[in-house]
């Protein structure tokens, strides 16, 4: 290859490597609700402390030992989060200016919560539940809000999580949320969940159906996984009875048994 061949590969590489970057970087955006999007509604306290309490968020946003908050048992997180791809520290949900959500609006907590979206355009690491909570009502999520700025301020200073290439890897994330979930009118029971490989093609979709009611809890019972590549194949999964609020022993999610192969 001559000097001038050698100098037009690398041009195209470098040009190539750059579109690609930016396509990257389209691709992994955040794309946060506006204000429009939030209903007009009168927050309800009494319904966003049995919310706080129902969705466990105390026993992740709880203190580290001898931290601020303690005592009174605040939310004012700090406490390690060890997960298999590293330890995670979840923030301080009381309403100090500084390291809280003092300053936070409704809009931004509303995108916090059902779109993984901090208050400075960044993804949070699905660590924080909003998949799930993504199917809150919009008015719960105001209500939870409401609660938490009513509980009194701590200081409890951010710290980041420990996770290997911790800025590439929640830019990452942009991708990961590219799951295309569609749920019933009432935003309560998933029907379809469509999953898309790195290069945005379909590779397999997940059907629900037949939904039940199973002591209370509207699940549909049917669940139907069909990979792309593989036609007429199928995975399916029927929910013929479900058990609720089994004790479950601590051991059986530790590392060890997660990681042990069956």
């Amino acid at each position: 290859m001559t000097g001038s061949s050698q100098q037009r590969a690398a041009a195209a590489f470098v040009v190539f490597a750059a579109l690609g970057a930016v396509a990257l970087w389209i691709l992994t955006g955040p794309h946060p609700l506006d204000g429009a999007a939030l209903p007009a509604h009168t927050p309800d306290l009494a319904d966003g402390e049995v919310l706080f309490h129902t969705g466990s968020c105390g026993s992740c946003h709880k203190a580290a030992d001898g931290a601020p908050g303690t005592d009174e048992g605040l939310p004012t997180g700090s406490a390690a989060f060890p997960t298999p791809v590293g330890t995670f520290y979840p923030g301080n949900l009381t309403p100090d200016p500084e390291t809280g959500i003092g300053r936070w609006s409704e809009v931004d907590f509303v995108n916090a919560v059902t779109q993984g979206v901090s208050p400075d355009g960044t993804h949070y690491f699905p660590a924080f539940p909003y998949p799930s909570l993504r199917l809150m009502a919009l008015e719960d999520v105001l209500d939870l809000h409401a609660y938490l700025a009513s509980l009194p301020a701590a200081r409890s200073p951010h710290r980041e999580a420990e996770v290997p290439m911790t800025p590439l890897a929640r830019r990452g994330v942009g991708l990961w949320k590219r799951l295309e979930v569609v749920v019933s009118e009432d935003g309560r029971v998933p029907l379809v969940v469509r999953y898309y490989d790195r290069k945005d093609r379909l590779a397999r979709t997940l059907y629900y159906s037949d939904v039940k009611n199973f002591d209370g809890h509207i699940i549909p019972s049917k669940l139907a996984l069909i990979p792309e590549d593989k036609k007429g194949h199928k995975t399916e999964l029927v929910y013929e009875a479900i058990d609720f609020d089994v004790p479950v022993p601590d051991r059986t999610f530790s590392l060890s048994n997660l990681e042990r192969k069956k």
